[in-house]
Protein backbone atom coordinates (compact mmCIF):
# COMPACT_ATOMS: atom_id res chain seq x y z
CA UNK A 1 0.00 0.00 0.00
CA UNK A 2 1.74 3.32 -0.97
CA UNK A 3 1.39 6.46 1.40
CA UNK A 4 -0.63 9.58 0.02
CA UNK A 5 2.78 11.14 -0.85
CA UNK A 6 3.77 8.23 -2.78
CA UNK A 7 1.01 8.09 -4.93
CA UNK A 8 0.71 11.48 -5.66
CA UNK A 9 4.81 10.85 -6.87
CA UNK A 10 3.51 8.13 -8.69
CA UNK A 11 1.12 9.48 -10.68
CA UNK A 12 3.68 12.71 -11.30
CA UNK A 13 6.03 10.22 -12.84
CA UNK A 14 3.33 8.48 -14.69
CA UNK A 15 2.19 12.12 -15.81
CA UNK A 16 5.89 12.43 -17.21
CA UNK A 17 6.27 9.08 -18.84
CA UNK A 18 3.06 9.57 -20.96
CA UNK A 19 4.34 13.34 -21.98
CA UNK A 20 7.66 11.89 -23.02
CA UNK A 21 6.51 9.03 -25.25
CA UNK A 22 3.91 11.11 -27.02
CA UNK A 23 6.41 14.29 -27.71
CA UNK A 24 7.39 13.68 -31.31
CA UNK A 25 6.49 10.69 -33.85
CA UNK A 26 2.84 9.11 -32.76
CA UNK A 27 3.73 6.23 -35.03
CA UNK A 28 4.63 3.36 -32.24
CA UNK A 29 6.51 1.20 -35.19
CA UNK A 30 9.17 4.08 -35.47
CA UNK A 31 12.46 3.57 -33.86
CA UNK A 32 11.80 7.18 -32.96
CA UNK A 33 8.46 6.41 -30.93
CA UNK A 34 10.55 3.05 -29.26
CA UNK A 35 13.93 4.94 -28.12
CA UNK A 36 11.38 7.36 -26.34
CA UNK A 37 9.77 4.87 -25.22
CA UNK A 38 12.50 2.99 -23.52
CA UNK A 39 13.96 6.15 -22.18
CA UNK A 40 10.59 7.28 -20.72
CA UNK A 41 10.49 3.63 -18.71
CA UNK A 42 14.10 3.85 -17.88
CA UNK A 43 13.64 7.10 -15.77
CA UNK A 44 10.43 5.97 -14.18
CA UNK A 45 11.56 2.79 -13.23
CA UNK A 46 14.46 4.79 -11.46
CA UNK A 47 12.64 7.22 -9.77
CA UNK A 48 10.07 4.16 -8.78
CA UNK A 49 12.80 2.61 -6.94
CA UNK A 50 13.92 5.89 -5.29
CA UNK A 51 10.74 6.63 -3.77
CA UNK A 52 9.78 2.84 -3.00
CA UNK A 53 12.92 1.14 -2.64
CA UNK A 54 13.98 -1.78 -3.83
CA UNK A 55 11.45 -4.47 -2.32
CA UNK A 56 8.41 -1.77 -2.63
CA UNK A 57 9.39 -1.45 -6.34
CA UNK A 58 9.06 -5.18 -6.84
CA UNK A 59 5.34 -5.29 -4.89
CA UNK A 60 4.45 -2.48 -6.54
CA UNK A 61 4.95 -3.57 -10.38
CA UNK A 62 4.13 -7.17 -9.16
CA UNK A 63 0.42 -5.61 -8.94
CA UNK A 64 0.49 -3.97 -11.53
CA UNK A 65 1.37 -7.00 -14.01
CA UNK A 66 -1.41 -8.91 -12.02
CA UNK A 67 -3.77 -5.92 -12.61
CA UNK A 68 -3.15 -5.98 -16.05
CA UNK A 69 -3.13 -9.24 -16.45
CA UNK A 70 -6.34 -8.71 -14.98
CA UNK A 71 -7.78 -6.10 -17.17
CA UNK A 72 -6.72 -7.28 -20.06
CA UNK A 73 -8.92 -10.83 -20.32
CA UNK A 74 -5.28 -12.79 -20.10
CA UNK A 75 -3.70 -10.63 -22.62
CA UNK A 76 -0.65 -8.80 -21.82
CA UNK A 77 0.62 -5.52 -23.28
CA UNK A 78 3.66 -5.21 -24.10
CA UNK A 79 6.52 -2.31 -25.57
CA UNK A 80 6.18 -1.23 -28.87
CA UNK A 81 7.92 -3.34 -31.50
CA UNK A 82 9.94 -2.07 -34.73
CA UNK A 83 8.91 -4.78 -37.85
CA UNK A 84 6.88 -7.75 -37.61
Amino acid sequence: MLSPGQQSTVRKIQEDFASATQSGSEDPSSPDYLQRWIRAQQEADSRLRLILGWQGYLQYSLNLARQELIDSGGTRINPPRIGS
